[in-house]
């Protein structure tokens, strides 16, 4: 059964993850040969404050590596 996490910058409706979800489904039972029952999918909304990657926060929050 596919186990699908999608983490991503929050902020999104619930119409714009119900379209992506039918999409991700589709593509799993047409390509990954399964059965829409059998694909999970997890949203997992991250604000961007809490996010951090190689150059640290991002720049443009608040104390982000680009505020003075």
């Amino acid at each position: 059964m596919p186990n699908i996490t999608i983490q991503w910058y929050a902020g999104r409706t619930q119409d714009q993850k119900r379209q992506l979800t039918a999409a991700i489904t589709e593509a799993m039972v047409k390509i990954g040969k399964t059965t829409p029952d059998q694909v999970h999918i997890v949203f997992q909304d991250v604000e961007k404050s809490n996010w951090g990657w190689t150059r640290g926060p991002d720049p443009d929050e608040e104390g982000g590596a680009g505020q003075e």
